[in-house]
């Protein structure tokens, strides 16, 4: 895949799961079921239990969010995890991509890292600050529930 493509995937808060991230989370935390990418009818898979318990109880304690990006000039690697303040014992986010001044930067947060303003890299080698881009919460749902979305990508 071209880097554009992969540029347009992270734009359109379209997720990438490497080694460091897998098996961290649920689809819905990724966002995946806004973009309709499984199936809770058809279909056997492991985790298919937790992943339909998760959708009829409705909600989830983690979610995919943009970060921007407000200083530090490190190159963080996906997997590396965030807190809501310096020194903090207990991660309230996870980087899902690269995160890089150029490049939109994906993280799965908690409900408390939402409502909060600040996120920094927990690791206190690795200077980075982020904000959520509460501009683009929810918007490629919208995108892809109304048509409106075109993948950069062929199947």
């Amino acid at each position: 895949m071209s880097s554009s493509a992969w540029e347009r995937q992270l734009e359109l808060d379209i997720p990438w799961i490497v080694a460091a991230t897998s098996e961290r989370f649920l689809p819905q935390m990724l966002g995946l079921q806004r973009l309709q990418a499984f199936s809770l009818r058809k279909g056997c898979f492991p985790g298919q239990e937790v992943v339909a318990r998760t959708h009829f109880l409705g909600r989830v304690k983690r979610r995919l969010v943009r970060l921007l990006r407000t200083s530090g000039d490190v190159s963080l690697a996906p997997g590396a995890e965030l807190c809501l303040q310096a020194g903090a014992s207990a991660a309230a986010g996870v980087l899902l991509s690269t995160a890089e001044d150029h490049l939109p930067t994906l993280a799965v947060v908690t409900d408390e890292a939402v409502a909060g303003s600040v996120l920094q890299a927990m690791n206190p080698r690795e200077n980075a600050t982020f904000v959520i881009d509460r501009d683009v919460i929810g918007t490629i749902g919208d995108e892809v529930l109304n048509g409106r979305y075109d993948p950069p990508f062929s199947a």
